[in-house]
């Protein structure tokens, strides 16, 4: 497990001493970033000279970092202790914008044998605190609970993906 996301993720469809109790579903993070003017012109002469392009690789593994954190919180408020089978897509947008994409199935495992130590399995994090006067929200598309999310002060469905109608 990674202490540093709080949940085991991994590329393997399985992790060897755990069977599948509970598959909850695909998660998906993404992160974008661009480079400063700094590192647009330090990529550009090392474009021209030749090098190994430590402008680009930098971002691209902060992105990369930034998109693994938010796919565990996202599968952690889910309740799984586990994203498996994880897949990056990397690609570049606009002029410099550098995005990382990442999947992989959210899932509850659980120890194969006594001398397999569990995993933590986080509670499903409830609809968190609600929206001043006004209670937990259900999705209107799947009909499941909703997640208040304070800084865009509106409610998500982790499930659909998606914003709920305001």
């Amino acid at each position: 497990m990674s202490a540093e996301y709080g949940i085991l993720l991994t590329t393997t469809p399985t992790v060897p001493g755990y069977k599948l109790k509970r598959v909850i579903g695909i998660v998906t993070a993404s992160a974008c970033r661009t480079r400063g003017l700094g590192g647009r012109l330090l990529a550009s002469i090392e474009s021209v000279v030749g090098g190994k392009g430590e402008a680009y690789l930098k971002e691209i593994e902060k992105a990369r970092e930034e998109a693994l954190r938010r796919l565990s919180e996202k599968a952690r408020a889910l309740g799984a202790n586990a994203v498996v089978g994880i897949d990056f897509e990397t690609t570049e947008i606009l002029e410099g914008f550098i995005v990382v994409n990442a999947i992989g199935t959210a899932v509850v495992l659980e120890p194969a044998s006594p001398e397999v130590p569990p995993l933590p399995t986080p509670a499903p994090t409830a609809a968190a605190p609600p929206k001043p006067a006004e209670k937990a929200r259900v999705c209107p598309w799947c009909g499941r609970p909703a997640t208040w999310i304070e800084q865009y002060k509106r409610w998500y469905c982790y499930h659909c993906g998606r914003y709920l109608p305001e």
